[in-house]
This record gives structure tokens, C-alpha cells and sequence, in this order.
């Protein structure tokens, strides 16, 4: 199971924000459902071309990377430092028994 990042390498980063976001497994229907509902404190652009609030979108798959593995991403939201989301994303071919071996891998593009 994945650790959560330590308070000191997030202040090293420089990581700010945060996901609000639900995973649970459809055991029928061997799915994986996400449902992505919002972020908050994205840090504004400094680029006069693009402008200066972030468009942000989130990509997500399951590591190891396989052929099998799925890669979900929402839609590009509309440009706020706030952006909502609240979708559900499906992850379909996702075996219980490997499910235990699996990391989420969760990527805020803007």
C-alpha cells in the first residue's frame, strides 16, 4: 500500500493544494470506480500567453503500468484555482486477486 508523502519532502517540494476524490471496486463487474470531485489552492500561472488561472485536468492509472492498464483523466476544467470536477471515472479489466499489488498513480496536469 502507498505511503502518504512526509509533511517535510511536500514543504521541500513546494507542494500546495490538495484532490478531493473516491475509489471503491465494482467486484461484478471486475471495475474500478473513481469518482473525482474537486481541488482547491491550485498556485496561479505566471505566463501572459496561457493566462494566469490554472486549467487543470487530472490523469490517472494503476502502476505497475501494463498493456492492460487503464489511464483515466478528467475533463479539462474551466480555469479557477478551485476547479470541480464531480465525475466518475471507470477503470474496467481490473482483477481483485492483482488489486492488493497495485499503486494509483494521480497526476494534476494544467
Amino acid at each position: 500500500m502507498a505511503q502518504p508523502i512526509p509533511e517535510d519532502s511536500i514543504r521541500e517540494r513546494n507542494i500546495i493544494g490538495g484532490i478531493q476524490m473516491q475509489v471503491w471496486y465494482r467486484d461484478g463487474k471486475n471495475e474500478l470506480s473513481i469518482s473525482v470531485l474537486a481541488a482547491n489552492g491550485l498556485q496561479m500561472r505566471n505566463d501572459a500567453d496561457y493566462g494566469s488561472l490554472p486549467e487543470a485536468y487530472l490523469q490517472i492509472k494503476l502502476l505497475p503500468f501494463t498493456v492492460e492498464t487503464n489511464i483515466v483523466r478528467t475533463e479539462v476544467a474551466e480555469p479557477v484555482t478551485d476547479p470541480i470536477w464531480n465525475t466518475t471515472l471507470e477503470m474496467p479489466n481490473v482483477r481483485s486477486e492483482t488489486l492488493i499489488e497495485k499503486q494509483m498513480e494521480v497526476i494534476l496536469y494544467d
